[in-house]
């Protein structure tokens, strides 16, 4: 990618944080001042939620997977993991150090108010009754929040390494732009968790594709 495109989806990216941000603002504002009165018809509208989506009562909902699937994997691939391992065990310290200085910038950027795909990655999410959702992270990774309205459409990313091996990625749009990523889960898995999030948010659907070719290190997408 160009460094003028890569600039233009940084910009984007930023430009809709603060967006998001902005409106959480006000939207804390408005509900701070309102009154007790109110907290009857917010249940209502809650359990009516609960109801077109099918799942009453069961609020706050976990929609991922949120433990390792490395048991899952089939011998072929654990054997080529070894193998990858023994092949790059001389320059692992040198792709240590390239992982922190990654991690450094995507902290980086986030504390600017940049949604980086790439850095907010995460198994699942947490879905409270009022259809605002928490990203499920690992290790330092932020839990970035997003409101029922912020999310526009989701991707469905299949990821084929020759004839041997298939991931799959969840692509979390935010107002049209790719701000969030789901990952770690099986094909059965998968189509569940889209179903769901289909079902709840009432969004568009996408599927692309990706293969790359592990005979020479070579790729390409769809």
């Amino acid at each position: 990618m160009s460094g003028s495109a890569t600039d233009d989806l940084l910009a984007r990216s930023k430009l809709l944080r603060q967006r998001i941000e902005a409106r959480n603002n006000q939207s804390s504002t408005a509900i701070s001042s309102s009154k007790s009165s109110d907290s009857r018809a917010t249940q209502l509208d809650r359990d009516t939620q609960n109801q077109s989506t099918g799942q009453q009562d069961s609020f706050p909902m976990l929609i991922g997977n949120l433990k390792k699937r490395r048991s899952e994997e089939s011998i072929f691939i654990q054997i080529m993991r070894v193998i990858f391992v023994g092949l790059v065990l001389p320059v692992l310290p040198f792709m240590y150090l390239f992982h922190l200085f990654e991690q450094q910038s995507y902290k980086r950027e986030y504390a600017q108010n940049i949604l980086n795909p790439a850095y907010l990655r995460g198994t699942g999410l947490l879905v409270r009754s009022d259809l605002s959702a928490e990203l499920i992270t690992k290790g330092s990774v932020p839990r970035y929040i997003f409101e029922k309205e912020d999310i526009t459409s989701i991707t469905y990313h299949t990821i084929s390494y020759g004839l041997s091996y298939t991931e799959f990625e969840l692509r979390i749009h935010l107002h049209e732009f790719h701000a969030l990523t789901l990952y770690g889960f099986s094909a059965h898995d998968s189509r569940d968790i889209v179903g769901k999030l289909v079902s709840l948010y009432d969004v568009e659907l996408h599927h692309t594709t990706e293969y790359v070719d592990t005979s020479d290190g070579g790729g390409g997408g769809g």
